[in-house]
């Protein structure tokens, strides 16, 4: 078969033509796969599978997702969830901005919106910024701190801090116990109060007696709470200050640092103030040089200082008794404002007495002053039975004395010289 010259050429065309195409698609083929061996096998990395179906992007090596601008993820109606099964979840902001983290539950519940749980370790916040470092933890309602679901004081709240501050408008309950470690100031009260700034009002105590609970407690008979210290050091300090100058509530004008009442209403005795002081084993020392269970003292404190003209008493200490119209203090008890109780069966190298009393400045008008609103006293002294026989009473005529002159006699002691009172029988 003869074929044209032109048809030939035309075929010739053709082939060339094919075959610039097929190295074209060639080169093209080669070139994705160069990339992508530069991409995912260079320099001994390790080939990755990336897998991608309808719900899951899965990889068998590392997967990172990026955006370039603020990106979302969502779900319109279930879950959204961030979990490593073996590993840890990371979340990380370097934004210089608030808010750089930022959780937030919209929805409506009446159980916890967010929920933050360990099963085998803790948790912690750090706010490392001296500056700006503060953690602020802002409820609307409750803040609980602690196990209130089972309620069975196991868990400890522990506060470690150079600072602590709680400010609140209302009150602070449900607190079983504060511990307070080593500090300079243990417990500050700072504001202006409009009640009282500790209130115990509503403490109940299981009393177990001396060593029992009470309100207030710094050690037990057995531990008593220790010091070396040589300065005037002590269990309780109060200072005040009062300028008041007008009686605006008619209630006695006068300021109480420390008020205690006792009410009675069964066979318990009652002693609102007691005060105990036991010397004990002081070793190769010689002892306290000063002791004393009760000291109060009143004074005049500058030279501008005055006491009112019509004021009724300036006493060191006021000790009084009283009863009203048909009560009744039984046979056989002692009822006197100061009971004076000598009990010393140890060596007295010094002097001892009953009452020691001192003068100085101006000269008072007598050792002792009477006054009464009533009917006096039916004696100046009364020596009960246990005391008739004994001294300072003593029978016969007073020492210098003419024979038969007296029953009786009262010792007196002036500056070692012995003299006698006179007494006869009414």
């Amino acid at each position: 078969m003869f074929f044209s010259d032109a048809w030939k050429k035309t075929r010739g065309e053709r082939t060339r033509t094919k075959v610039k195409l097929m190295k074209t698609r060639l080169t093209k083929l080669i070139f994705v796969a160069a990339l992508i061996v530069g991409v995912l096998g260079v320099s001994g990395i390790a080939w990755a599978t990336v897998t991608i179906n309808a719900t899951t992007v899965s990889s068998n090596g590392a997967l990172t997702l990026r955006g370039a601008t603020a990106s979302t993820w969502s779900t319109t109606t279930q879950d959204l969830t961030l979990s490593a099964d073996a590993a840890s979840v990371n979340i990380n902001a370097n934004e210089a901005a608030a808010n750089q983290i930022d959780l937030t539950a919209s929805g409506t519940t009446t159980g916890n919106a967010i929920n933050i749980n360990t099963v085998n370790g803790g948790i912690i916040l750090t706010a490392a910024d001296t500056t700006n470092g503060d953690i602020t933890i802002n409820p609307a309602s409750v803040l609980i701190l602690g196990d209130l679901t089972t309620g069975d004081g196991v868990a400890t709240v522990a506060v470690y801090s150079s600072d602590w501050e709680i400010s609140t408008a209302g009150v602070m309950t449900g607190i079983d116990s504060i511990t307070i470690e080593t500090a300079a100031t243990g417990l500050t009260f700072a504001g202006t109060y409009t009640d009282s700034a500790i209130d115990l009002s509503d403490v109940t105590l299981n009393y177990s007696g001396a060593g029992g609970p009470v309100m207030i407690r710094a050690g037990t008979y057995a531990n008593p709470v220790t010091s070396s210290d040589a300065g005037q050091s002590g269990m309780i300090r109060l200072y005040g200050s009062n300028s008041a100058t007008t009686d605006d509530e008619s209630s006695g004008f006068y300021d109480r640092g420390l008020f205690v009442n006792l009410q009675v209403t069964g066979n318990k005795g009652a002693f609102p103030i007691a005060g105990l002081v036991e010397v004990r084993d002081v070793g190769g020392e010689a002892g306290p040089i000063d002791i004393r269970a009760a000291d109060f003292v009143v004074g005049l404190h500058t030279a501008t200082a005055k006491f009112a003209t019509g004021g009724w008493g300036m006493f060191g200490s006021w000790s009084k008794v009283y009863s009203v119209t048909d009560s009744v203090a039984a046979s056989g008890t002692i009822v006197a404002p100061v009971w004076v109780d000598n009990q010393m069966s140890g060596t007295v190298s010094g002097e001892e007495y009953g009452i020691f009393a001192t003068t100085g400045g101006t000269q008072p008008d007598g050792f002792i002053g009477f006054q009464t609103t009533s009917s006096g006293w039916d004696s100046l002294f009364y020596f009960d039975e246990t005391m008739a026989a004994y001294e300072p009473l003593v029978d016969g005529d007073a020492p210098g004395g003419a024979t038969g002159a007296s029953d009786k006699y009262l010792r007196v002691n002036i500056n070692g010289t012995m003299y006698g009172i006179p007494l006869y029988t009414q």
